[in-house]
């Protein structure tokens, strides 16, 4: 493998960002509009987004923290992607 195959951090922690504010966004609906499904995760998403509840502004909130999070689990991936690909045993 050469350096070509290395990842740009700043698109992969926008990309994992975006994903975990559409998932979010995506089980919210799903919770809103069932009686039953989703509400397990939305409890559980509750207790560690702070400001994270089932309204317009908790989902705003809530999708805020899911970017962050996904950002920065990006930023680490991406980090060690490229450490390894520096390994001598890939060259």
């Amino acid at each position: 493998m050469s350096n070509d195959t290395r990842v740009n951090t700043k698109v992969v922690a926008v990309t994992l960002g975006v994903v975990g504010s559409l998932y979010l966004l995506g089980i919210s609906i799903i919770a809103m509009s069932s009686e039953v499904y989703g509400h397990n995760v939305v409890e559980f998403i509750m207790t560690v987004y702070p400001g994270y509840a089932l309204s317009l502004v908790g989902i705003i909130y809530g999708m805020f923290w899911a970017f962050l999070d996904g950002a920065i689990f990006g930023i680490v991936f991406s980090f060690i992607y490229n450490q390894v690909l520096k390994c001598p045993c890939f060259k």
